[in-house]
Protein backbone atom coordinates (compact mmCIF):
# COMPACT_ATOMS: atom_id res chain seq x y z
CA UNK A 1 0.00 0.00 0.00
CA UNK A 2 2.84 2.33 0.62
CA UNK A 3 4.57 2.00 -2.93
CA UNK A 4 1.12 2.37 -4.46
CA UNK A 5 0.16 5.27 -2.41
CA UNK A 6 4.22 6.74 -3.49
CA UNK A 7 3.36 5.96 -6.79
CA UNK A 8 -0.02 7.88 -6.88
CA UNK A 9 1.97 10.55 -4.89
CA UNK A 10 4.68 10.94 -7.99
CA UNK A 11 1.90 11.13 -10.50
CA UNK A 12 -0.25 13.81 -8.83
CA UNK A 13 3.05 15.41 -8.50
CA UNK A 14 3.98 15.28 -12.10
CA UNK A 15 0.15 16.31 -13.49
CA UNK A 16 0.91 19.70 -11.32
CA UNK A 17 4.11 20.44 -12.12
CA UNK A 18 2.60 20.20 -16.11
CA UNK A 19 -0.61 21.98 -15.59
CA UNK A 20 2.01 25.17 -14.26
CA UNK A 21 4.35 24.80 -16.80
CA UNK A 22 1.24 25.24 -18.96
CA UNK A 23 -0.30 28.03 -17.29
CA UNK A 24 3.10 29.77 -17.89
CA UNK A 25 3.10 29.50 -21.19
CA UNK A 26 5.27 25.85 -21.11
CA UNK A 27 7.94 27.83 -23.36
CA UNK A 28 6.02 26.76 -26.51
CA UNK A 29 5.58 30.46 -27.46
CA UNK A 30 2.15 30.16 -28.01
CA UNK A 31 -0.69 32.42 -27.00
CA UNK A 32 -4.34 31.03 -26.09
CA UNK A 33 -7.17 32.82 -27.72
CA UNK A 34 -7.66 34.37 -23.98
CA UNK A 35 -4.45 35.64 -23.64
CA UNK A 36 -3.95 37.33 -27.10
CA UNK A 37 -7.73 39.08 -26.23
CA UNK A 38 -5.70 39.92 -22.92
CA UNK A 39 -2.87 41.27 -25.20
CA UNK A 40 -5.03 43.61 -27.79
CA UNK A 41 -6.93 45.16 -24.52
CA UNK A 42 -3.23 46.28 -23.33
CA UNK A 43 -2.23 47.91 -26.15
CA UNK A 44 -5.60 49.17 -26.81
CA UNK A 45 -5.76 50.55 -23.27
CA UNK A 46 -3.49 54.16 -23.88
CA UNK A 47 -5.97 54.97 -26.19
CA UNK A 48 -8.70 54.49 -23.82
CA UNK A 49 -7.08 56.23 -21.24
CA UNK A 50 -7.24 59.65 -22.69
CA UNK A 51 -6.78 63.20 -20.19
CA UNK A 52 -6.60 65.92 -23.25
CA UNK A 53 -9.90 67.55 -23.33
CA UNK A 54 -11.57 67.20 -27.08
CA UNK A 55 -9.40 63.88 -27.49
CA UNK A 56 -11.94 60.72 -27.66
CA UNK A 57 -10.56 57.00 -28.96
CA UNK A 58 -11.88 57.71 -32.20
CA UNK A 59 -12.26 61.91 -32.90
CA UNK A 60 -9.64 64.79 -32.24
CA UNK A 61 -12.60 68.20 -32.37
CA UNK A 62 -11.06 71.28 -33.54
CA UNK A 63 -12.39 74.54 -33.36
CA UNK A 64 -12.40 77.80 -35.54
CA UNK A 65 -13.44 80.92 -35.41
CA UNK A 66 -13.48 82.69 -39.05
CA UNK A 67 -15.93 85.68 -40.57
CA UNK A 68 -18.33 84.07 -42.73
CA UNK A 69 -20.91 86.88 -42.52
CA UNK A 70 -19.62 89.48 -41.63
CA UNK A 71 -17.72 92.05 -43.75
CA UNK A 72 -14.67 90.10 -44.76
CA UNK A 73 -16.41 86.90 -45.25
CA UNK A 74 -16.03 87.12 -48.71
CA UNK A 75 -12.10 85.60 -47.96
CA UNK A 76 -13.67 84.02 -44.14
CA UNK A 77 -15.46 81.43 -46.37
CA UNK A 78 -12.14 80.46 -48.32
CA UNK A 79 -10.45 80.44 -45.09
CA UNK A 80 -13.10 78.07 -43.40
CA UNK A 81 -12.91 75.64 -46.82
CA UNK A 82 -9.12 75.29 -46.73
CA UNK A 83 -9.00 73.77 -43.28
CA UNK A 84 -12.30 71.90 -43.95
CA UNK A 85 -10.78 70.33 -47.18
CA UNK A 86 -7.29 69.19 -45.92
CA UNK A 87 -9.23 68.01 -42.64
CA UNK A 88 -11.30 65.55 -45.53
CA UNK A 89 -8.10 64.80 -47.04
CA UNK A 90 -6.56 63.63 -44.09
CA UNK A 91 -9.81 61.76 -42.51
CA UNK A 92 -9.45 59.47 -46.34
CA UNK A 93 -6.20 58.57 -45.63
CA UNK A 94 -6.76 57.19 -42.15
CA UNK A 95 -6.87 60.48 -39.66
CA UNK A 96 -4.62 61.26 -36.89
CA UNK A 97 -2.89 57.94 -35.37
CA UNK A 98 -6.18 56.27 -36.22
CA UNK A 99 -8.83 59.32 -35.03
CA UNK A 100 -10.57 61.65 -37.28
CA UNK A 101 -10.53 64.74 -37.14
CA UNK A 102 -14.22 67.14 -36.74
CA UNK A 103 -14.57 70.69 -37.28
CA UNK A 104 -16.79 72.95 -35.20
CA UNK A 105 -17.16 76.21 -37.27
CA UNK A 106 -18.55 79.20 -35.31
CA UNK A 107 -19.01 81.95 -37.41
CA UNK A 108 -17.24 85.48 -36.10
CA UNK A 109 -19.09 87.99 -38.12
CA UNK A 110 -15.64 90.11 -37.72
CA UNK A 111 -16.85 91.01 -33.83
CA UNK A 112 -14.13 91.06 -31.74
CA UNK A 113 -16.19 90.46 -28.58
CA UNK A 114 -18.61 87.72 -30.09
CA UNK A 115 -15.44 85.98 -31.47
CA UNK A 116 -13.80 85.98 -28.00
CA UNK A 117 -17.30 84.81 -26.25
CA UNK A 118 -17.14 81.75 -29.34
CA UNK A 119 -13.78 80.85 -28.63
CA UNK A 120 -14.87 80.77 -24.38
CA UNK A 121 -17.90 78.60 -25.95
CA UNK A 122 -16.25 76.10 -28.10
CA UNK A 123 -13.81 75.21 -24.88
CA UNK A 124 -16.26 75.37 -22.47
CA UNK A 125 -19.51 73.92 -24.39
CA UNK A 126 -18.14 72.35 -27.00
CA UNK A 127 -14.82 70.82 -25.05
CA UNK A 128 -12.95 70.74 -28.44
CA UNK A 129 -9.26 70.22 -28.07
CA UNK A 130 -7.83 73.39 -29.86
CA UNK A 131 -9.22 76.42 -31.36
CA UNK A 132 -6.89 76.69 -34.06
CA UNK A 133 -8.16 79.56 -35.98
CA UNK A 134 -9.48 82.93 -35.02
CA UNK A 135 -10.03 85.53 -37.24
CA UNK A 136 -9.38 89.46 -36.05
CA UNK A 137 -6.13 90.71 -34.39
CA UNK A 138 -7.86 92.68 -31.89
CA UNK A 139 -9.79 89.19 -30.94
CA UNK A 140 -6.48 87.46 -31.35
CA UNK A 141 -4.96 90.66 -29.04
CA UNK A 142 -7.71 90.24 -26.57
CA UNK A 143 -7.48 86.37 -26.26
CA UNK A 144 -3.43 86.03 -25.44
CA UNK A 145 -3.96 85.60 -22.05
CA UNK A 146 -6.34 82.51 -22.66
CA UNK A 147 -4.17 81.25 -25.10
CA UNK A 148 -1.61 80.49 -22.94
CA UNK A 149 -4.56 79.70 -19.88
CA UNK A 150 -6.22 77.03 -21.68
CA UNK A 151 -3.05 76.17 -23.85
CA UNK A 152 -4.61 76.95 -26.88
CA UNK A 153 -2.40 76.09 -29.76
CA UNK A 154 -3.84 78.59 -32.97
CA UNK A 155 -2.78 79.30 -36.28
CA UNK A 156 -4.26 82.79 -35.88
CA UNK A 157 -5.68 84.60 -39.56
CA UNK A 158 -4.01 88.03 -38.51
CA UNK A 159 -0.31 87.88 -38.78
CA UNK A 160 0.18 90.78 -36.76
CA UNK A 161 3.78 90.59 -35.86
CA UNK A 162 3.24 91.47 -31.80
CA UNK A 163 1.76 87.89 -31.03
CA UNK A 164 4.77 86.13 -32.13
CA UNK A 165 6.99 86.01 -29.40
CA UNK A 166 7.14 82.43 -28.09
CA UNK A 167 8.17 83.94 -24.46
CA UNK A 168 4.48 85.56 -24.35
CA UNK A 169 2.99 83.73 -26.47
CA UNK A 170 4.37 80.02 -26.77
CA UNK A 171 1.35 78.66 -28.48
CA UNK A 172 0.61 80.96 -31.22
CA UNK A 173 1.90 79.70 -34.76
CA UNK A 174 1.71 80.47 -38.57
CA UNK A 175 3.08 79.37 -41.68
CA UNK A 176 3.95 82.26 -43.28
CA UNK A 177 5.78 85.34 -42.47
CA UNK A 178 4.50 87.89 -40.13
CA UNK A 179 2.81 91.11 -41.41
CA UNK A 180 5.75 93.58 -40.53
CA UNK A 181 7.80 91.59 -43.39
CA UNK A 182 5.18 92.16 -46.10
CA UNK A 183 4.93 95.54 -44.99
CA UNK A 184 9.05 95.94 -45.35
CA UNK A 185 8.90 94.41 -48.71
CA UNK A 186 5.89 97.02 -49.83
CA UNK A 187 8.09 100.02 -48.78
CA UNK A 188 11.22 98.33 -49.53
CA UNK A 189 10.01 97.54 -53.76
CA UNK A 190 9.35 101.35 -53.64
CA UNK A 191 12.19 102.39 -51.93
CA UNK A 192 14.51 100.63 -55.02
CA UNK A 193 12.02 102.02 -58.13
CA UNK A 194 12.32 105.61 -56.71
CA UNK A 195 14.62 106.57 -54.04
CA UNK A 196 13.14 109.26 -51.62
CA UNK A 197 9.10 108.88 -52.98
CA UNK A 198 6.48 110.23 -51.29
CA UNK A 199 4.17 107.26 -50.66
CA UNK A 200 0.36 107.45 -49.62
CA UNK A 201 -0.67 104.69 -47.05
CA UNK A 202 -4.68 103.30 -47.23
CA UNK A 203 -5.33 100.98 -44.20
CA UNK A 204 -8.13 100.95 -41.56
CA UNK A 205 -8.75 102.59 -38.72
CA UNK A 206 -8.87 99.14 -36.35
CA UNK A 207 -6.05 96.91 -34.75
CA UNK A 208 -5.31 95.35 -37.86
CA UNK A 209 -5.04 98.74 -40.28
CA UNK A 210 -2.95 100.32 -37.25
CA UNK A 211 -0.77 98.08 -37.02
CA UNK A 212 0.16 97.43 -40.61
CA UNK A 213 0.85 101.98 -40.85
CA UNK A 214 2.83 101.29 -37.69
CA UNK A 215 5.37 99.29 -39.23
CA UNK A 216 5.10 100.78 -43.13
CA UNK A 217 5.54 104.33 -41.30
CA UNK A 218 9.04 102.85 -39.83
CA UNK A 219 10.14 101.19 -42.54
CA UNK A 220 9.85 104.46 -44.57
CA UNK A 221 11.59 106.46 -42.22
CA UNK A 222 14.31 104.49 -42.43
CA UNK A 223 14.39 104.23 -46.19
CA UNK A 224 14.08 107.77 -46.44
CA UNK A 225 10.66 108.03 -47.56
CA UNK A 226 7.84 110.59 -46.98
CA UNK A 227 3.98 109.17 -45.53
CA UNK A 228 0.72 110.35 -46.39
CA UNK A 229 -1.91 108.35 -44.42
CA UNK A 230 -5.39 108.21 -45.34
CA UNK A 231 -8.21 105.84 -43.35
CA UNK A 232 -10.08 103.31 -45.23
CA UNK A 233 -11.86 101.39 -43.18
CA UNK A 234 -13.11 97.71 -44.44
CA UNK A 235 -17.41 98.96 -44.56
CA UNK A 236 -16.32 101.81 -46.71
CA UNK A 237 -17.65 102.07 -49.90
CA UNK A 238 -16.32 104.34 -51.98
CA UNK A 239 -12.98 105.75 -51.69
CA UNK A 240 -12.78 108.94 -54.03
CA UNK A 241 -12.36 111.23 -50.90
CA UNK A 242 -9.31 109.61 -49.90
CA UNK A 243 -7.82 109.25 -53.52
CA UNK A 244 -8.58 112.68 -53.88
CA UNK A 245 -6.46 113.64 -51.11
CA UNK A 246 -3.61 111.18 -51.87
CA UNK A 247 -3.51 112.90 -55.43
CA UNK A 248 -3.40 116.10 -54.46
CA UNK A 249 -0.64 115.42 -52.50
CA UNK A 250 1.70 114.06 -55.16
CA UNK A 251 1.66 110.65 -53.88
CA UNK A 252 4.23 108.78 -55.78
CA UNK A 253 2.93 104.86 -54.82
CA UNK A 254 0.14 103.63 -53.04
CA UNK A 255 0.57 101.32 -49.85
CA UNK A 256 -2.78 99.35 -49.32
CA UNK A 257 -2.83 97.69 -45.70
CA UNK A 258 -6.38 96.18 -46.40
CA UNK A 259 -8.26 93.14 -46.09
CA UNK A 260 -10.20 90.81 -48.21
CA UNK A 261 -11.51 92.29 -51.87
CA UNK A 262 -12.03 95.95 -50.48
CA UNK A 263 -9.00 96.49 -53.00
CA UNK A 264 -12.04 96.56 -55.92
CA UNK A 265 -13.76 99.75 -54.47
CA UNK A 266 -10.17 101.39 -54.60
CA UNK A 267 -9.10 100.72 -58.30
CA UNK A 268 -12.50 101.58 -59.37
CA UNK A 269 -12.20 104.91 -57.92
CA UNK A 270 -8.69 105.33 -59.17
CA UNK A 271 -9.58 104.77 -62.65
CA UNK A 272 -12.75 107.44 -62.48
CA UNK A 273 -9.73 109.98 -60.97
CA UNK A 274 -7.65 109.13 -63.65
CA UNK A 275 -5.55 108.46 -60.56
CA UNK A 276 -2.04 107.40 -62.01
CA UNK A 277 0.51 106.62 -58.66
CA UNK A 278 1.02 102.81 -58.87
CA UNK A 279 -0.92 100.32 -55.79
CA UNK A 280 1.58 98.33 -53.43
CA UNK A 281 -0.92 95.82 -52.28
CA UNK A 282 0.17 93.94 -48.98
CA UNK A 283 -0.57 90.54 -48.61
CA UNK A 284 -3.96 90.18 -47.50
CA UNK A 285 -5.50 91.95 -50.97
CA UNK A 286 -3.48 89.88 -53.35
CA UNK A 287 -6.43 87.86 -54.24
CA UNK A 288 -7.35 86.53 -57.67
CA UNK A 289 -11.19 87.10 -57.23
CA UNK A 290 -10.07 91.20 -57.02
CA UNK A 291 -8.70 91.12 -60.58
CA UNK A 292 -12.23 90.23 -61.49
CA UNK A 293 -14.00 92.47 -59.15
CA UNK A 294 -11.52 95.61 -60.23
CA UNK A 295 -12.13 94.57 -63.81
CA UNK A 296 -10.22 95.94 -66.90
CA UNK A 297 -8.96 98.75 -64.62
CA UNK A 298 -5.96 100.34 -65.06
CA UNK A 299 -4.72 100.46 -61.31
CA UNK A 300 -4.98 96.59 -60.97
CA UNK A 301 -2.58 96.17 -64.27
CA UNK A 302 -0.36 98.35 -62.89
CA UNK A 303 -0.30 96.85 -58.97
CA UNK A 304 2.21 95.39 -57.93
CA UNK A 305 1.87 92.98 -54.43
CA UNK A 306 3.37 90.76 -52.09
CA UNK A 307 2.53 87.71 -51.10
CA UNK A 308 3.57 84.84 -48.51
CA UNK A 309 1.81 81.69 -50.65
CA UNK A 310 2.50 80.67 -53.93
CA UNK A 311 -0.10 81.74 -56.81
CA UNK A 312 -2.49 79.69 -59.04
CA UNK A 313 0.41 80.47 -61.76
CA UNK A 314 2.85 77.98 -60.55
CA UNK A 315 3.21 74.36 -61.69
CA UNK A 316 4.36 72.99 -58.20
CA UNK A 317 2.83 70.27 -56.34
CA UNK A 318 1.25 71.81 -54.05
CA UNK A 319 -0.88 73.68 -56.57
CA UNK A 320 -2.21 70.50 -58.24
CA UNK A 321 -3.45 69.18 -54.88
CA UNK A 322 -5.07 71.79 -53.68
CA UNK A 323 -6.84 71.70 -57.42
CA UNK A 324 -7.13 68.21 -57.50
CA UNK A 325 -8.86 67.72 -53.91
CA UNK A 326 -10.96 70.81 -54.78
CA UNK A 327 -12.81 68.79 -57.33
CA UNK A 328 -12.55 65.58 -55.49
CA UNK A 329 -14.46 66.69 -53.10
CA UNK A 330 -16.88 69.47 -54.95
CA UNK A 331 -14.97 72.70 -53.96
CA UNK A 332 -15.81 75.82 -55.73
CA UNK A 333 -13.41 77.42 -57.54
CA UNK A 334 -14.58 80.71 -56.24
CA UNK A 335 -13.34 79.15 -52.56
CA UNK A 336 -10.30 77.44 -53.31
CA UNK A 337 -8.77 80.28 -55.71
CA UNK A 338 -7.46 82.09 -53.23
CA UNK A 339 -4.27 82.80 -50.92
CA UNK A 340 -6.47 82.60 -47.73
CA UNK A 341 -7.61 78.79 -49.08
CA UNK A 342 -4.18 78.17 -49.46
CA UNK A 343 -3.22 79.55 -45.92
CA UNK A 344 -5.28 77.69 -44.02
CA UNK A 345 -4.44 74.76 -46.35
CA UNK A 346 -0.73 75.02 -45.36
CA UNK A 347 -1.52 75.94 -42.08
CA UNK A 348 -3.60 72.69 -41.57
CA UNK A 349 -0.43 71.11 -42.77
CA UNK A 350 1.70 72.04 -40.57
CA UNK A 351 -1.10 71.16 -37.46
CA UNK A 352 -1.72 67.82 -38.29
CA UNK A 353 2.02 66.86 -39.18
CA UNK A 354 2.38 68.02 -35.46
CA UNK A 355 -0.33 66.06 -34.42
CA UNK A 356 1.13 62.74 -36.12
CA UNK A 357 4.13 63.44 -34.49
CA UNK A 358 3.10 64.02 -30.62
CA UNK A 359 1.90 60.98 -30.43
CA UNK A 360 -0.91 58.18 -29.69
CA UNK A 361 -2.60 60.50 -27.21
CA UNK A 362 -1.68 64.28 -27.64
CA UNK A 363 -1.44 67.27 -25.69
CA UNK A 364 -1.33 70.83 -26.65
CA UNK A 365 1.86 70.57 -24.72
CA UNK A 366 3.26 67.79 -26.66
CA UNK A 367 1.91 69.49 -30.07
CA UNK A 368 3.80 72.34 -29.59
CA UNK A 369 6.89 70.87 -28.74
CA UNK A 370 6.46 68.97 -31.78
CA UNK A 371 5.62 71.90 -34.53
CA UNK A 372 8.28 73.62 -32.68
CA UNK A 373 11.06 70.13 -33.88
CA UNK A 374 10.09 70.74 -37.24
CA UNK A 375 12.84 71.53 -39.88
CA UNK A 376 12.66 72.36 -43.83
CA UNK A 377 9.08 70.83 -43.50
CA UNK A 378 8.06 70.33 -47.49
CA UNK A 379 4.57 72.22 -48.33
CA UNK A 380 5.07 71.46 -51.93
CA UNK A 381 6.40 74.90 -53.23
CA UNK A 382 3.36 76.39 -51.40
CA UNK A 383 5.58 78.10 -49.19
CA UNK A 384 9.25 78.19 -48.91
CA UNK A 385 10.39 75.32 -47.00
CA UNK A 386 9.31 75.91 -43.64
CA UNK A 387 11.46 75.91 -40.31
CA UNK A 388 10.78 76.04 -36.24
CA UNK A 389 11.69 76.37 -33.14
CA UNK A 390 11.01 77.36 -29.41
CA UNK A 391 12.03 80.23 -29.90
CA UNK A 392 10.60 81.33 -33.66
CA UNK A 393 6.65 80.83 -33.95
CA UNK A 394 6.59 81.53 -38.16
CA UNK A 395 7.85 79.19 -40.17
CA UNK A 396 9.14 81.20 -42.81
CA UNK A 397 10.75 84.96 -43.54
CA UNK A 398 10.47 84.99 -46.97
CA UNK A 399 7.65 86.71 -49.49
CA UNK A 400 7.29 87.25 -53.43
CA UNK A 401 6.26 89.84 -55.53
CA UNK A 402 3.36 89.33 -57.97
CA UNK A 403 1.56 91.03 -60.42
CA UNK A 404 -1.99 90.91 -62.19
CA UNK A 405 -2.53 89.13 -65.40
CA UNK A 406 -6.19 90.49 -66.20
CA UNK A 407 -6.04 88.45 -69.16
CA UNK A 408 -6.28 84.73 -66.99
CA UNK A 409 -7.17 85.75 -63.49
CA UNK A 410 -4.82 85.05 -61.33
CA UNK A 411 -1.47 86.89 -59.83
CA UNK A 412 1.73 85.66 -61.10
CA UNK A 413 5.52 85.87 -59.26
CA UNK A 414 7.82 88.66 -60.88
CA UNK A 415 10.39 87.70 -58.46
CA UNK A 416 11.70 84.80 -56.32
CA UNK A 417 11.57 83.95 -52.92
CA UNK A 418 12.85 87.04 -51.07
CA UNK A 419 13.77 87.74 -47.44
CA UNK A 420 13.12 91.33 -46.65
CA UNK A 421 16.05 92.93 -44.22
CA UNK A 422 14.94 93.35 -40.56
CA UNK A 423 15.11 97.10 -39.78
Amino acid sequence: MQRVASKWFWLVAVLLVGLLLAGCGGGSGKQSQSEGQLGQQKEQTPRQEVAAEGITPDAIKVGIVPDVTGPTGDIGVQSQAGWDTYFKLVNEQGGINGRKLELKVEDGQYDQSREISLFKKLHTQDQVFTVVDVWTTGANQALLPDYIKEKNIVFPQSRATFMFEPEQNPYVFITSPPYHIGYYAQVDYVAKEKPGAKIGVMYPDNTFGQDGFKWIKKRAGEKGLTVVPEVFNLSDVDATSQLTNLKNAGVDYVLLVQAGLQGAVIFKAADQLQFKAPFILNYNTTEPPLIELAGNTEAIKNAVGVTFYATFAEDVPGIKQVEEMAQKYGVEKKLYYSQWYLMTWTDAMVFTEGLRKAGDNPTTDTLKEAIESLQDFNTGGLTAPLSYSASRHYGSKQVKYVKANVEKGYFEPVSDWYTPEEG
